[in-house]
């Protein structure tokens, strides 16, 4: 009878052991992903992908993030030339270096819209399945920054940048999958449209837009200005939407594809 015992416990033990195995092999690739690639840095094989693999390639996030703090005004960029794997692995790092208590003598802190800027890189067009997750905590990330914008210490026309880039990485960040719907006075979300227009359309409007932000991007919509805050709140999320699903929007004949678009939208001229 003893000896059943102890077989029975040696089969259970065994039996807890393989099953624990196999969780540990499901879950290791989510509690440790494996290290990017050289692929993931530079997918395209780019002179600057391969400069950011050269400095990041290979490093946990702790030695990344050591990386980056000995430099982060040149480091910065490489996150924005990595490819989207890559980025998506060392968010963490600059999402540390963002909201550690506000540095003064940082000129990255003061300047951060520099970090938008390379952080958006990954959110126009198309945005893979690897940027995707972490959206959220982009998003996240911007309104830390906006919320207390009142700390920077910089020009006028620096904090207009600066809360300029982050709303716009707000707004990218915002929409397809996580859309943050408006509110009526009454507190109830309004319902979200769809709208089809043809590439054409959007393009002409997307440029026009384009123009107009471009020409008020001194006094980013101030009260004396014609177009209130509200309304160019909505005009900036408009160009964040059309410039997600427009590729010609990124193609170095740009300037020649709107002329040709706003030819084709010309009634035809009668003999």
């Amino acid at each position: 009878m003893m000896q059943k015992s102890k077989y029975s416990f040696s089969i259970r033990s065994l039996l807890i052991f393989v099953m624990a195995v196999a969780v540990i092999c499901v879950m290791y690739p989510f509690l440790f992903p494996p290290l990017p690639k050289f692929e993931d840095f530079a997918p395209q094989n780019t002179i600057d992908g391969r400069y950011a693999w050269k400095m990041f390639g290979g490093c946990s996030i702790r030695d990344a993030q050591r990386v980056f703090d000995d430099d982060p005004h040149n480091r910065i960029s490489d996150f924005g030339y990595m490819g989207d794997r890559a980025f998506a692995f060392y968010f963490p790092v600059v999402e540390t270096f963002v909201m550690r208590p506000f540095d003064y003598s940082e000129s990255l802190h003061n300047r951060s819209d520099y970090i938008a800027v390379n952080i958006a890189c990954h959110f126009r067009g198309n945005v893979s399945p690897e940027i995707m997750p972490i959206a959220p905590r982009v998003n996240s990330l911007a309104s830390f920054v906006l919320d207390r914008i009142a700390e920077i210490k910089c020009d006028e026309w620096e904090r207009d940048s600066v809360i300029r880039e982050w709303t716009k990485l707000k707004d990218l960040t915002d929409s397809a999958k996580f859309p943050i719907q408006a509110t009526d006075v009454t507190g109830k979300k309004s319902e979200r449209i769809e709208l089809e227009v043809d590439g054409d359309t959007a393009l002409v409007i997307f440029d026009w837009i384009g123009r107009l932000v471009e020409a008020n991007s001194d006094t980013e919509v101030k009260p004396d200005t014609s177009i209130d805050l509200a309304t160019a709140r909505a005009i900036e999320r408009l160009e964040c939407n059309l410039e997600r699903v427009l590729p010609d929007v990124f193609k170095s004949n740009y300037r020649e594809l709107v002329e040709a678009a706003k030819e084709r939208l010309l009634p035809p001229v009668s003999d």
